[in-house]
Order: structure tokens, then sequence, then C-alpha cells
């Protein structure tokens, strides 16, 4: 979650939108034209995997630098752009301006269902992947951008791979806004002469009512989501009823948001195998760390921060993970160094 000026995002999405030639696109990315060409044609990507939570593996297409430089910075312009043309429905992946009285990220989305008594989600299927080329180009040759056919096929070549959005690149997550903003109107225009509640974070939408869902609204849901090019997963459409637990994009709903009894149980693990992996550390003298071991302590940081964001810095969840968290990475007073091997008394 990024949060920046209103008047600093102001200027970066007025210049951005009134780019005209290559010229300027060089300028702004201070990247030479014909370098700008050469990834255009032959982007850089490294290709790998990484395990999903169902144990499936994940495909990953890393561009490499310069292509991943140009990348961020065009996701700068991007995000701005976005921030004032962005729907009522979208709040995964936004920025969020310092003081914002009502950002959008994971924990507002769930806040938009609390009190409903029926919920459906649905999931978009390979949802980067269903972002092509030609949708790409037409999302810079159309408003807000209305860039000239040269232009808007370079920067299309530039955040794409394989002729769609690659899983890795900086950029895909704005422009998969920027790909569903149409299909968020229509739905959110469905919503209303239903009276739903309509929410989308990246590829997870939610739909919630005081009355039944029934499979007829889904019908209906899906064909607005089939007329745009998009495809959903049958295999995560759910439907919650009136008495079972509710949950959005990870968050149980229902009066309030709580975070998953696993989310809570799955910190407390990795926590734990911090601290032993800090005693040992500490024990053995290792003088520094790791990169994986760096990589860890932030993804434990993160969830800390999470439930921050949840709960506030006064609840009992928030409490007992930070003191946990500090017991785990300090060195304690007590601590007995072990042993050389080379001085074990073998004459004993």
């Amino acid at each position: 979650m990024l949060y920046t000026s209103y008047k600093k995002t102001h200027r970066k999405a007025k210049r951005f939108c009134h780019l005209n030639h290559l010229q300027d696109l060089e300028a702004l990315l201070q990247c030479e034209a014909y370098k700008l060409l050469l990834l255009g044609q032959s982007p850089p990507y490294s290709y790998f995997s990484i395990p999903k939570k169902n144990g499936k593996m994940r495909s990953i297409e890393a561009p490499q630098e310069p292509l991943m430089g140009i990348q961020r910075k065009l996701n700068t312009f991007l995000q701005s752009v976005y921030y004032f043309h962005k729907t009522n429905a979208a709040y995964g992946f936004l920025l969020n301006l310092k003081k914002d009285p009502a950002p959008r990220h994971i924990i507002s989305n769930a806040q938009r269902h609390i009190g409903q008594n029926y919920l459906l989600n649905v999931d978009m299927k390979d949802f980067f992947h269903q972002v092509t080329w030609q949708k790409v180009h037409h999302i810079f040759a159309q408003a807000p951008f209305n860039f000239d056919h040269k232009l808007a096929m370079l920067l299309a070549h530039l955040t794409t791979n394989n002729g769609r959005l690659p899983m890795g690149a900086p950029t895909s997550p704005v422009l998969s806004n920027f790909a569903t903003r149409f299909l968020d109107q229509e739905l959110l225009a469905y919503a209303l002469r239903h009276h739903f509640t309509y929410t989308r974070y990246a590829d997870d939408l939610s739909f919630s009512h005081k009355d039944p869902i029934t499979t007829q609204h889904y019908q209906a849901i899906n064909e607005i989501i089939q007329s745009h090019a998009f495809e959903l997963n049958p295999q995560k459409v759910k439907f919650y009823g009136k008495k079972s637990p509710k949950i959005v994009t990870g968050l149980h709903v229902s009066d309030t948001i709580e975070v998953a009894a696993e989310y809570l149980l799955d910190l407390d693990k990795n926590t734990q195998k911090l601290a032993t992996i800090m005693e040992i550390k500490y024990a053995t003298g290792t003088p520094t760390y790791e990169a994986w071991l760096e990589k860890f302590i932030q993804h434990i940081e993160g969830k800390i921060n999470f439930l921050s964001m949840v709960y506030g810095n006064y609840h009992p969840h928030y409490i007992k993970a930070v003191n946990q968290y500090h017991n785990a990475i300090e060195e304690p007073d007590d601590l007995e160094i072990m042993q050389d091997w080379l001085d074990f008394p073998y004459h004993i």
C-alpha cells in the first residue's frame, strides 16, 4: 500500500497523460529511445515457480534489468493516473494519499461487506494472463491517455510478455485495474439495480446482500464478466449463507473484521521458528544476517503490521505477536556460548 501527496500524484498523472511522442517517453523515463524500442522488441525475463497455498506452483515472469527499472518508473506514473480514474469497486494495489479519509486496501475492501447476511465470492482465472497485448494497447490508445498508435504499441510491448500481462512485472497490477474499469462500471450498475454491495480486490470479486444471492444472480454476473472477455475460475465460486462464517480476501466478516485463526497460528509458528533460528545464531556467534533470514524476518514483521491495521496497537492479538517477536530476536542475557568441538575434552 503506497502513500503519496495529492499534488505530487496530480503532477505525475498530468505529465504522463501529456506524452505525445517517443521522445517525450524517452525524457520521462531517462532512457534512450533506441533502448526502449529494443526492450519492447525483445523484453528480457527470468522464469521460475513458487508454491501456492494449495500446494500447486505459480509461474513467475520477472523482468530483468533494465526493463525492471523502466517498469518501476512506469508504474509510479500509471498508479498516479489510475488514482484519478479508479472505480468505486477497486480496492487492490492502489495508491493512497496521505491522510486519506477513505483509503483503499484489503481491510477497507472487507469492511464494505460488514453486516450483510449473504455473500458471493468469485475469482478470475489466470487474471493477468487474461489481459492481452491488445487490451493493453487499447488502454493506452483510449482515454485518459489517448496516445497515438506508435506510442501505445511501444508501451504495450514494454509491459507485456508472450502477448499478455506477466505475473511478476511491477506494471501488471495497475494495468489489470485499467483493464477492468468498464467491467467494474457494469458490475456496479448491476449491483445498484439489485441492491448489492460489490467490490473487487485484484482478481477477487465480492458481492453481498441482506437477502439471498441466487445462482441466477451468479449467472447474470458471469455473463457480464464474459462479455468483457474475462473468465471466472468455477472452482473458486463460493456462496455464503446467513449463518455461515463469511470470508472476503482472507478476512472473516460479520459485524466486525477478524483475521482468520489460521493466520494467527501461522504467525505463531513462524515466530517460534525465528526464535529457534536466532537462539542458534547467537549461540554460535554468527556475525551477520543471511539474506533468507532477513526476508523471513520481514515476512513476520509484515504479518504483525497487518494485525495492527486490522485491530490497532492495543488489541491482545497484536500485543502478543509483538512481544513474541521481540523475545525471538533479542539476544538473551543468560546466553551460554557453545563450545567449539575442538575444545571438547576427549581425554576424559
